[in-house]
């Protein structure tokens, strides 16, 4: 039996090997493997997103605002469901205290809490793209259905919708290097952090005024006047989101795996970049969400449930390490495939790693909110289990005369780039089957 220095022998012989081998196989492989091992991505221990022993102070708190909530709503056996519940357990403790403990606040806050779901969904609206194509031996008569389909579809379209603004987009390019800030892959996508859909028409602008409050209320942000003007600028006016300060340079994956919930962004902290402190450098902390298959968004959250919401947020995208046990585990299979790697050395992106962006530091306070939004929300939804079935988690809910809408009106506003709406009529043109010519 080989002792223990001659099987450490052993495999490192066996890992030269290996590598000599690996050298072969193109020219450049050696230049490939050490900027492999000699890249350096600064990195910092994320923070624990549902950390248990920290949140023991909270559930005292919890269980009173729970009460309470029974209470004004006439229902002794009202529970939150599992989003509401994760948005609660992000609020501060603080917050918690003088709010949901309050017998006359938490009274006024009731619609916010039932609202996060249908936030949820707003926030996770995807981008309608119009990529099927005609089948080869496709009847006209499904090519007929198909268009009409679409062409229903265009006139559902909000009319006094606009286009982005190419020269905010310019200058997010400009500070961003003409990269991916987190892959540095070429030719990235310009992003919103906020998604522009929130106020890019009449419609849309009116529906964001009408949940500011929640926002405000439910996710956990600063309670000052910068947060205050902040968000009043969703729904100022159409486009007013539309600025390089609510946008970000994304490779086109990572850009669909945040509409997605695959991953968020953790706002560090900015200091000034030069001596004049007219620019800001922002330190922004990539984390890899999890994928939970196990909790129902909308089924009712106890709190004897937390230490199985743990259990079931332990699969997470980006190839994070998780040993598993379980045969044919779904939630491997969901997020097997998902990851992202520097362009220059390879190596993958990894939960904690952190990111520069520069901004202008007047533009700090909105640029730092709209990512606080951002990270509240695809963490609750993650968490929940929301992110998987976004058009699930409810209609919006109003003190009574106010104005209400379904997510049926949110699904027909969907964010859609400029050109959606010419590629779809496109589409309709190109796959309309020809008159027939009259004899």
């Amino acid at each position: 039996m080989a002792s223990a220095p001659e099987e450490v022998s052993g495999v490192v012989e066996t890992q030269a090997l290996e590598l000599r081998e690996f050298y072969k196989l193109y020219e450049t492989a050696k230049d490939h493997h050490k900027r492999f091992i000699t890249h350096r991505q600064e990195h910092k221990d994320p923070v624990v997103l549902l950390p248990l022993d920290a949140l023991q102070i909270k559930l005292d708190k919890l269980e009173k605002a729970i009460k309470l909530q029974r209470e004004h709503r006439s229902k002794p056996d009202w529970e939150p469901n599992a989003i509401q519940f994760c948005f609660l357990l992000n609020l501060p403790l603080d917050e918690l205290t003088t709010t949901w403990n309050n017998y006359k606040q938490s009274s006024v806050v009731l619609h916010h809490l039932d609202n996060v779901g249908p936030l949820t969904s707003y926030f996770l609206q995807k981008a309608q793209y119009v990529s099927a194509k005609r089948d080869r031996d496709g009847k006209n008569e499904d090519i007929i259905d198909r268009v009409k389909w679409l062409e229903a579809a265009l006139d559902k379209l909000d009319t006094t919708r606009i286009k982005r603004k190419d020269p905010e987009l310019e200058v997010c390019k400009k500070n961003d290097g003409g990269h991916c800030i987190v892959t540095g892959v070429a030719n990235p996508q310009v992003c919103h952090i906020i998604p522009f859909a929130f106020n890019n028409s009449d419609k849309n602008t009116k529906k964001t005024s009408l949940f500011s409050s929640t926002i405000f209320s439910m996710l956990g942000l600063p309670g000052n006047k910068e947060t205050e003007d902040a968000i009043t600028l969703l729904h100022q006016g159409k486009g007013s989101l539309d600025k390089q300060w609510n946008m970000i340079c994304l490779s086109p994956s990572l850009y669909i795996w945040w509409g997605h919930a695959y991953w968020a962004f953790k706002w560090l902290d900015a200091t000034p970049l030069t001596a004049d402190t007219k620019t800001c450098k922002i330190r922004l902390q990539f984390h890899w969400m999890p994928r939970n298959i196990k909790r129902d968004p909308t089924a009712s959250f106890y709190l004897k449930d937390l230490p199985d919401l743990e259990e079931q947020i332990k699969h997470c995208y980006g190839s994070e390490p998780y040993l598993c046990n379980e045969q044919n585990c779904q939630a491997c299979y969901g997020t097997k495939g998902i990851a992202a790697h520097n362009v220059e050395s390879g190596r993958p992106i990894r939960t904690g790693d952190i990111f520069t962006i520069i901004r202008s530091t007047v533009d700090v306070p909105l640029c730092r909110t709209m990512f606080d939004i951002q990270w509240a929300i695809i963490t609750s939804a993650a968490i929940s289990g929301g992110a998987l079935v976004p058009d699930e988690l409810g209609d919006f809910s109003f003190p009574p005369g106010d104005y209400r809408f379904s997510y049926e009106d949110i699904q027909d506003n969907v964010e859609a780039d400029e050109d959606t709406q010419s590629r779809v009529q496109s589409w309709v043109d190109q796959n309309s089957p020809e008159p027939q010519q009259e004899l």
